[in-house]
């Protein structure tokens, strides 16, 4: 929610604790939630032994429970009036429940009592009062929280992007077979026999097919809805068939960028400081390939935790920051590939006119 907090904008590096009723259980958060319900919806009322429950949200990352003793037990609750389940951990002492991971985000955040947070209740004022079509009579609205008769507005309520997704792949796909196919044609029509470059483009093309039908098969379980509206069954198939196209993905960008250089191998192959800048190049776009599909693969232990988080207990690397790391350095070799070709472009003994032509189009191949 983009909510402001009514508390300190200053405190987003504070960090704040918390305790079960027996203290034998612990917790720290960094900074403010993301946001504060109170909410009174059937479940939230059994949970609290009341009227309401008051709960905060944090992303994953900014929480640490301290559970020395191992006393914090897990439980899976599936007949949640959502219809969706959520995880549950709570003190084996006191039975006291620390904290609940909603399946509609995955492990992405996680919701804490602030009852349990030290001076939490003062600290942490509402921003969202929902299902208040079952509030008391004699309970009043929050001086701070925003009134929802029902489920307060989530991504859920934007309507489907799975259109874009089908869409995405059709267009690529069909890009990527139509620019191959001139590529061969105007092989055959030049008589310019095949290279190593043509070898290794064929493939990536036939990973495409692959990335293709895996992304209309995740489409079909409801990839582009938000994850409230899929079902856990829905969820793990989606997640199964993520981690292939990954794999196969990453294949296609190896061996489409090993294309290229071979192609600029052959023609440039004379020039002694491009030849080495190739191979340079090749080697980097080879291990940061590999590299990836390892982190891919292998990025929960047990490896069944990439798609089923809440049966298998584990860790997890945060592979959205490994995937954006990888595309900065993808678009920086793309960069310097290109800029590769541009230079040697530049050095030909022709006009200046011809010369700005030809690198008017490679930078457009380039975009």
């Amino acid at each position: 929610m983009s909510d402001a907090m009514p508390i300190d904008k200053n405190a987003k590096h504070l960090t704040y604790t918390g305790r079960c009723l027996c203290k034998g259980v612990g917790f720290t958060v960094e900074g403010n939630p993301n946001a504060v319900y109170c909410c009174y919806c059937g479940d939230c009322a059994l949970g609290a032994g009341g009227p309401c429950q008051i709960t905060a949200t944090y992303f994953t990352p900014n929480f640490a429970l301290h559970d020395a003793e191992g006393l914090a037990k897990r439980y899976i609750v599936n007949d949640t009036l959502s219809g969706r389940p959520k995880v549950k951990c709570f003190c084996s002492g006191c039975g006291c429940t620390i904290f609940t991971i909603p399946a509609s985000d995955g492990d992405e955040e996680i919701v804490v009592r602030t009852a349990l947070i030290e001076n939490g209740l003062e600290l942490f004022k509402p921003t969202i009062e929902c299902y208040v079509r079952n509030r008391p009579s004699y309970f009043s609205a929050t001086a701070t929280g925003k009134q929802f008769s029902h489920e307060p507005p989530t991504m859920a309520n934007l309507g489907s992007w799975q259109h874009y997704n089908r869409d995405a792949s059709i267009s690529i796909t069909v890009l990527g077979v139509f620019f191959v196919g001139l590529r061969f044609l105007s092989r055959h029509l030049g008589k310019v026999p095949l290279g190593l470059e043509d070898g290794l483009i064929v493939p990536a093309v036939l990973n495409l097919f692959v990335i293709f039908a895996l992304d209309i098969e995740m489409v079909k379980y409801g990839l582009g809805l938000h994850q409230s509206t899929i079902s856990m069954d829905s969820l793990i198939t989606i997640n199964k068939l993520l981690l292939p196209a990954e794999i196969f993905y990453c294949t296609s960008i190896i061996l489409t960028k090993t294309s290229i250089l071979a192609m600029y191998h052959r023609i440039f192959h004379i020039h002694r400081p491009t030849r080495i800048a190739v191979y340079i190049l090749g080697v980097i776009t080879i291990i940061r390939a590999i590299s990836l599909i390892f982190a891919s693969i292998f990025q929960c232990i047990p490896v069944a935790r990439a798609w089923d988080k809440f049966h298998y207990p584990g860790r997890c690397i945060n592979l959205k920051d490994t995937f954006i790391a990888n595309d900065v350095v993808n678009a920086i070799t793309d960069v310097v590939i290109l800029g590769l070709l541009i230079g040697r472009v530049w050095k030909v003994q022709a006009g200046w006119g011809v010369r700005m032509g030809a690198v008017g189009m490679i930078s457009l191949g380039g975009l």
